[in-house]
């Protein structure tokens, strides 16, 4: 086996990736070669194919679809491949309305991977306007991309009033290198940083492995520490721990400890958090952790926090559950309410901050966090009622 026939893993990057496997292969011509490929994870022997097409050289020529399930795999092949080739393909569907939300993210990340400047403008573009989960993927991407200045908008975003999914994720560009980490903490030094991001960037600062960085986070932003004040490891760390999902669901529905039970219903009645029934499915371990350890990061809109300036109670934080023109209700935790006349309100603004305490792993010990997760992992109603 030569290495560059089609057979040989050199000719096939993606498979250190991505878990194909390859299906057939046909000979086309002595200069080009065709392999249908399969995910692992479709097991019905009717599923769709994805077609790779390469050179002799092992230089990808085409992908093409045999379906249009495919399309999310297609775009995540192009982007682990990495070449500008696709960059053109995967900008029409990071635009495209009519594509799938979740196909645009995949697209626009994969865009972002191409590494070619030549789109900084078009993803700039995406990342001002849009779904939030796009306009964050653009921010990524972006920074993929690495622009020249790139640094210096991304502190104008975490500066700005975006919405916080946006501006986490420049926090997150900044932490890929070092002068972004410093960035960051000269944010903080300066008392600039913005409360609703401290965490966040207090568990991506701690997670670097530069001596320099680590001293002056250590001063400026301290790691955070679970209930028995050890340290709490970084989230890839975690991931990798062992819990127990019947330990979990007694601390998750504890009055003691973090008292999740009290904010957050699974499948029952609705409180003021939001339900979990099926978060299993939403999230992976990795976004469980985060919105635990980062909960301002990203907001449902449902579950905003406004700070209400009235004529007669002075300051009222929390959620509005009902905003009429008799009434207005505002949720302030998990068991109390005030209402409202409208004509008491003097003005009303939007807080940045989640519900949700930013210092709960204050109240659990890491294993507990741990533990609180896989029971997380085990929600998925949508899930069981498919079956």
């Amino acid at each position: 086996m030569t290495p560059h026939s089609p057979s040989s893993n050199a000719a096939r990057p993606w498979t250190r990736s991505r878990p194909w496997r390859r299906r057939k292969l046909e000979m086309q011509s002595p200069r080009c070669s065709q392999v249908a490929i399969r995910p692992r994870s479709w097991r019905k022997k009717r599923s769709p194919t994805l077609v790779v097409s390469y050179s002799a050289s092992g230089s990808t020529c085409a992908i093409a679809l045999r379906s249009r399930r495919l399309s999310v795999a297609r775009s995540e092949l192009a982007g682990d491949l990495g070449g500008p080739a696709y960059g053109k393909e995967l900008l029409v569907v990071a635009k495209s309305a009519r594509e799938p939300e979740e196909l645009r993210v995949t697209a626009v990340e994969a865009l972002g991977r191409t590494r070619d400047r030549a789109y900084v403008g078009e993803l700039e573009r995406l990342y001002r306007a849009g779904p939030l989960s796009i306009r964050a993927a653009a921010v990524r991407a972006t920074g993929e991309v690495e622009p020249p200045g790139f640094d210096a908008r991304c502190k104008q975003l975490i500066l700005s009033q975006e919405p916080n999914e946006v501006r986490s994720a420049a926090v997150r560009v900044l932490a890929r290198f070092k002068p972004g980490l410093n960035l960051l903490l000269d944010l903080q030094q300066q008392q600039q940083l913005p409360a609703e991001l401290k965490n966040l960037a207090t568990t991506l600062v701690n997670a670097s492995r530069d001596p320099e960085i680590h001293k002056r986070a250590n001063m400026l932003l301290p790691p955070l520490v679970s209930s028995n004040k050890k340290r709490i490891p970084p989230i890839q760390e975690l991931m990798w721990r062992a819990g127990d999902a019947e330990r979990g669901r007694k601390v998750f529905n504890a009055e003691t400890g973090p008292k999740c039970g009290s904010c957050h219903s699974v499948g029952g009645k609705k409180t003021v958090g939001p339900d979990l029934a099926n978060i299993g499915v939403k999230l992976g371990k990795d976004g469980l952790y985060d919105s635990i350890l980062n909960p301002s990061a990203g907001i449902a809109p449902d579950f905003y926090m406004w700070v209400i300036e009235t004529k007669t109670q002075g300051e009222v934080i929390g959620i509005i559950t009902e905003d009429a023109p008799q009434r207005v209700v505002v949720k302030t935790d998990a068991t109390a309410e005030v209402r409202l006349k409208p004509a008491e309100i003097k003005s009303r603004r939007r807080s940045h901050l989640s519900l949700m305490p930013e210092d709960l792993m204050n109240y659990m010990t890491e294993q507990q966090l741990v533990d609180v997760v896989e029971y997380l992992k085990t929600l998925q109603a949508d899930r069981s009622a498919s079956r």
